[in-house]
């Protein structure tokens, strides 16, 4: 399965800053972090403009925040 993670605000161990940012994850894994990211037809899209998104937490957490993403097909 695909997922991307669209226009989140990115948390990384790498910069002291957060940026706006897509997160493409392809079997489970994390694949790309950038802007503008494709993704296939099948891919499932997570909307995430005004969310703080951390990829490492991803495995553990999927989205637990109290503000939730809703996917959608894109």
């Amino acid at each position: 399965m695909t997922t991307l993670i669209r226009g989140g605000l990115v948390h990384d161990a790498v910069h002291r800053d957060a940026c706006k940012a897509d997160i493409l994850l392809a079997d489970g894994k994390i694949a790309a972090i950038g802007t503008d990211l494709t993704a296939p037809a099948d891919a499932v899209v997570f909307d995430a403009d005004g969310l703080d998104v951390f990829p490492g937490f991803w495995a553990r957490t999927r989205m637990s925040s109290s503000r939730t993403a809703a996917p959608s097909r894109s």
